[in-house]
């Protein structure tokens, strides 16, 4: 096999160079970062002299392990592979060394310095604790979210509650702090829990902002600020400068000429603030500067759409244009010649797509300028944000815990003080000759300081040298704050003045040719064309095949209908069995691009009895045997808790009878103290209700009540891990659920509860489900022969597969959530600041520029990682790769009825990973379109019978096909008294849940968008007369109406109630359905539904309802379980009408709050 990178293979091994190099997919890094250590071995004099960084505990195994393995069979013969041969040459040397200086490694393994980053920090912490202001007992906490959170409520109790923190005496600090508090309380909407998670989320992220937004005593430099702003502005309309087409100077200028000398002849005239009038110079196009800028976006709205932002196609009067049909004589040449005109400057700017999109960046462009309102947001950022650090602090003490974040900021310090370099840092530059690090396009912001630091001062040819390997184009983890530019710049200018030259491998020795070539030709058109380290825009590294098998190596399933997730799964299925049948031996994975998508997949391999292997993939909290668990753990802390108490009595491991559990919840005295009254104190068989028990389900309860008693006799004394174990075994959940996942799922929930919460004296409900939020269960344990690997593209970077199948590639990522504050990094000769920052707006964010321009800038960051995490995807394959989509197409708008259907792909969703492969194969998609029909025989309908659905009248009845009225599924047999029970509702509250479903479907069918709090208030009267008609006494008319009117401007202020109104596809509200129920016809009528992007049918059912006592979170559930048998025989009719996957919620307007079920599908 020849070697096309074998040059620079070899100068990688040159121990006086430093190197960056670019490693793409399969190219051996692992091995080559191996063979630099072992060369380096040779040269030093102490092998602590090379340090070895990697990011993973896993990664940093597999080095050490193979530089023992290589120094050991260096004790053998040379092997006759020439790869093996190169690893054995340079180990032998390395070998020689050891034995030269009595190093004994392979005795002495923990010479060989290779530790994760976080590893490295924390040693370096432990020697400068002081200088480092970190304790040296401080354990990590690698899910620290619960200690941001109560460090956020602390400070905001503090500032808010108790008026003081930090026994801080100063009157004046205290209230600009307090200010500062409420100015971004009101930025929310006065929502303290969404300022706290603002305020978590900004603490998470502390690396990034904390070296520019917190410096000492030193506050925000306003004008520093916005001359950045401006250089940045300026080198936007750089880029623009050089896409100018001045060729077409001429052709404008006689355009726009024209039609500002003839707007005479419009039949209505064009207001002053047109952009025609606005325009200072129509000579030729505007100078590219600042000044300018506003004449740019002038230009901008005269030429482009407003939507899509491309050039128009279509012009009228409103854009100043005499129409062809003007009955003016003198103006029907003038009209002949503007088209004209129009014509050959469009002909001309098609050809220019760098300008038009240049063109088209600069409308979202802002003026270098910050407003009052914006800087006062900035101010009361700043001020809040230095003492919520102090109060994370406090609370990292209380816990003595740390995340990482905190670990790398204090090696940081360790490193760095106010004066410059520490002593630990001449310590470490004197030892520290030679430094290697692995994955080096993940560094954040905070890992790349250290390595700055390690470095300071280094030179070319003194000996010491830099090391870094990595692939930009797999850099996938910027949730982590990972920063691709970082390698992009360190490859452009070196790391702290010490230049790196640049390598690239090529060679991959993982895949076949046809899935290396077809990957070489996606991704040159999928990858952008050109670097850019501020928006991490990585062009593809071309790469050579190991071998000329150029077979049929990479498949694409899609199937042309508007819905049919039954084809992704039957089309897995076939590949798996084909697979298996072809070679059983070989490994195979399934690859999501998000937990949510594999939970489907999962239980269809299980249905199908396929074994598989999937990985952190169900989250610990969804398992029945730990919501068992968790119930236990509530009726432990709490034996008032009265809905884990009914959980508990419901459950499989008591049995109980919902009809006997609401006759004991019935009791005035409470339903544990009514069986504590039944069995110890009194006669049963004396009490009525008592005896109104079922016979059969006496000793269950006697049971129940027999065995939990005692071990709440002993709450105050013994651990809570222990009394939850013991209650577990007592109630027989080791024989229940005797399975080695389920065992090892029970054995993680007290081992969990064992570490977090031991004092039960102050625990919440809460902080216990907080406890197990972001743990996961468990894998199956895999049995020996063939199995399918199910995980996340994330945990497949660093694996490879025989056959990777990545389905569901049309479903759209979840949006991010609104940040309080924006910013971003700046290359360094920005100054005198070299970052921008927008605080988020308190009004429209349409209004606030700085903010929108870099929520755009975010959203490119994001849409190109989203091209490299398909890369990392498909090159995980090494002899097939499946990708399977679901591709949508729609009637071409022109089609010839006598010809049949024509026709055409639409475009996928934006955020999806299909719209990222879509340049590779439109062409593809869109040859030969033949519309499959989906399996169901119900949804067999032509195109014209589809369109008459969606017009019918809501008011239409529809009764269910013969095949579903047939059916006898649990959840359509249910009997009437089943039904929720209401008892606890008014009359009152019935007449406004109704007002409030009738306006909900009133603002849906006329559309959200007309709608906003003053339309509603507007119809008031209407209201009043609405209750005034049923009878409602005055007294209480007012308080109906205002919670009518409080209901619906609450769902329009929530995003989440606007989005459930939108028009969506299928949209309907008060959706009417009948069906057969036990020989008798039943009718129900949904709320809410619609099909979302993600091609799932949402069930919605609206409840106006207040939560007026008691925990909110126990409200909230105990809604979900009253309706969720109703919600139950909504999803299975719908079902049966409908094959899309379903989701099904109850939204509760008075709270904006949406409950979702997870179990209903």
């Amino acid at each position: 096999m020849i070697v096309n990178d074998a040059e620079a293979r070899l100068e990688a091994l040159d121990p006086r160079q430093s190197f960056i190099v670019q490693a793409p997919a399969g190219s051996g890094k692992t091995g080559l970062i191996t063979q630099r250590y072992l060369k380096l071995l040779a040269a030093v004099d102490r092998p602590e002299n090379i340090l070895a960084i990697t990011f993973t505990r896993k990664a940093a195994n597999e080095m050490r392990a193979r530089i023992l393995d290589a120094l050991q069979t260096a004790k053998e013969l040379m092997p006759e592979e020439n790869h093996e041969k190169k690893t054995w040459e340079i180990a032998a040397e390395a070998l020689a060394r050891d034995h030269e200086n009595n190093w004994n490694i392979l005795d002495n393994p923990a010479r060989l310095k290779i530790q994760t980053i976080d590893s490295l920090s924390s040693s370096l912490v432990k020697q400068m604790p002081l200088i480092a202001h970190f304790g040296i007992s401080s354990g990590i906490e690698e899910k620290p979210t619960p200690i941001y959170r109560e460090a956020a409520v602390s400070f905001i109790r503090s500032v808010l509650v108790d008026r003081s923190f930090q026994d801080s005496d100063d009157d004046t600090a205290m209230a600009e702090i307090e200010q500062a508090v409420l100015v971004l309380l009101r930025s929310v909407g006065n929502d303290v829990n969404k300022l706290s998670q603002l305020f978590i989320g900004m603490l998470a992220r502390r690396d990034q902002w904390i070296r520019h937004f917190i410096s000492g005593e030193k506050l925000l430099d306003r004008s520093a600020l916005e001359r950045a702003l401006e250089t940045f502005l300026e080198d936007r309309l750089q880029a623009l400068f050089k896409s100018v087409p001045h060729s077409l100077n001429k052709p404008w200028a006689e355009f726009v000429e024209s039609l500002r000398n003839n707007l005479a002849y419009l039949d209505k005239p064009l207001s002053d603030n047109h952009p025609l009038l606005q325009l200072k110079s129509i000579e030729a196009w505007p100078e590219c500067t600042l000044n300018n800028l506003e004449q740019w976006q002038l230009v901008a709205t005269i030429l482009l759409t407003k939507s899509k932002l491309t050039l128009k196609a279509k012009w009228t009067q409103a854009d100043g244009v005499i129409p062809a049909s003007t009955k003016i004589k003198e103006a029907k040449p003038i009209a002949k010649l503007q088209k004209s005109l129009r014509e050959e400057l469009c002909s001309g700017l098609e050809s220019h797509t760098r300008f038009l999109t240049q063109l088209a960046d600069c409308l979202s462009l802002p003026l270098p300028k910050y407003s009052d309102s914006q800087w006062t947001m900035i101010e009361a950022l700043e001020a809040c944000l230095k003492m919520l650090l102090g109060f994370l602090k406090v609370e990292f003490q209380s816990q003595a815990k740390v995340d990482f974040s905190e670990l790398s900021l204090a090696a940081l310090h360790a490193l760095e003080d106010e004066i410059g370099a520490t002593d630990l840092a001449l310590k470490m530059d004197y030892r520290i000759q030679h430094i290697l690090v692995d994955e080096f396009q993940d560094t954040s912001h905070s890992q790349y300081e250290l390595i700055r630091l390690l470095t300071q001062g280094w030179q070319e040819n003194d000996g010491r040298t830099l090391f870094v390997v990595g692939d930009p184009m797999q850099s996938i983890y910027r949730f982590r704050e990972a920063d691709v530019g970082l390698f992009l710049e360190s490859r452009q200018r070196g790391i702290a003045g010490l230049n790196l030259k640049p390598l690239n491998l090529t060679m991959n020795f993982r895949s076949e040719a046809g899935i290396v070539n077809w990957v070489n030709q996606a991704f040159t058109q999928i990858f952008p064309t050109s670097e850019n380290a501020m928006l991490g825009a990585v062009p593809i590294s071309l790469a050579d095949p190991k071998n000329d098998n150029n077979a049929d190596a990479v498949h694409f399933h899609h199937r042309y209908v508007e819905s049919d997730s039954d084809f992704q799964v039957a089309t897995m299925f076939k590949l798996i069995e084909e697979i298996k049948e072809q070679s059983s031996s070989d490994s195979v994975a399934i690859l999501v691009r998000s937990k949510q998508h594999a939970a489907e997949i999962i239980a269809e391999l299980k249905a199908k009895h396929i074994p598989v292997e999937a990985v952190e993939m169900e989250r610990l909290e969804q398992r029945p045997m730990i919501k068992c668990l968790m119930q236990i753990t509530r009726f432990l802390l709490n034996p008032s808790d009265k809905l884990a108490l009914a959980a508990l009595l419901r459950s499989t491991l008591c049995g109980v009878s919902l009809e006997t559990t609401t006759k004991l919840f019935s009791s005035s005295i409470g339903p544990w103290q009514t069986l504590a009254n039944f069995l110890q104190y009194n006669e049963p068989t004396s009490d009525p209700l008592w005896n109104a028990i079922a016979i059969e389900e006496q000793p269950r309860l006697k049971k129940v009540f027999e065995r939990l008693n005692p071990l709440l006799k002993q709450r105050a004394s013994a651990p809570l891990a222990e009394l939850v174990y013991s209650a577990w075994s007592a109630l027989g959940g080791l024989h229940v659920y005797s399975k080695a996942r389920d065992i090892n799922d029970c054995n993680t929930f007290i081992e969990t509860l064992a570490k977090k919460l031991n004092d039960q004296s102050h625990v919440r409900v809460d902080k216990l489900y907080e406890m197990i939020a972001e743990l996961f269960s468990a894998p199956d344990s895999r049995a020996d022969g063939f199995y399918v690997s199910v995980m996340s593209i994330h945990k497949s970077k660093g694996l490879e597969f025989d056959h990777v199948i990545i389905p569901h590639l049309e479903r759209k990522a979840r949006a991010d959530d609104k940040q309080l504050l924006l910013w971003q990094e700046l290359p360094e000769y920005y100054q005198p600041a070299n970052f921008l920052v927008a605080p988020m707006p308190t009004g429209n964010q349409e209004q606030d520029r700085i903010y929108k321009l870099l929520h755009e800038i975010n959203r490119s960051k994001a849409d190109f990682e989203a091209g490299r995490l398909l890369y990392v995807g498909v090159t995980r394959a090494r002899k097939k790769l499946h990708l399977i989509a679901q591709t949508k197409v729609k009637l071409q708008d022109d089609q010839d009825s006598d010809s049949g259907n024509h026709w055409q792909v639409s475009q996928p969703a934006k955020d999806s990973l299909l719209a990222q492969l879509w340049p590779a194969i439109e062409r593809q998609v869109s040859n030969d379109i033949t519309v499959d029909e989906p399996n169901d025989s119900f949804a067999k309908l032509t195109n014209e019978s589809t369109r008459a659905i969606r017009r019918i009248s809501l008011q239409q009845e529809f009764v269910l096909p013969e095949s579903i009225l047939s059916v006898h599924s649990p959840d359509l047999t249910l009997a009437q008294d089943e039904e929720p029970s209401f008892d606890w509702a008014s009359d009152q509250a019935a007449l406004i849940g109704n007002l409030v479903h009738q306006e909900l479907q009133l603002i849906a069918e006329l559309g959200v968008e007309q709608w906003n709090e003053q339309r509603i208030l507007d119809r008031k009267s209407l209201y009043q007369n609405y209750f005034q008609r049923q009878f409602v006494v005055q007294s209480d008319l007012s308080n109906c109406v205002d919670k009518v009117i409080r209901a619906l401007t609450n769902t329009l202020k929530d995003e989440t109630g606007r989005w459930l109104l939108t028009r969506h596809q299928d949209a309907a509200s008060e959706y009417p359905l009948s069906t057969r129920i036990n020989d008798t016809f039943r009718s129900f009528v949904i709320d809410r539904t619609f099909v979302d992007s993600n091609n799932h049918r949402w069930i919605i059912d609206f409840k106006s309802g207040e939560h007026s006592g008691g925990r909110l979170e126990d409200y909230f559930e105990s809604e979900l379980e009253r309706y969720r048998g109703q919600l139950t025989r909504y999803a299975a009719l719908m079902k049966a009408l409908d094959n899309r996957p379903i989701k099904c919620a109850l939204y509760l307007p008075m709270h904006q709050k949406l409950l979702e079920y997870t179990d209903i599908v």
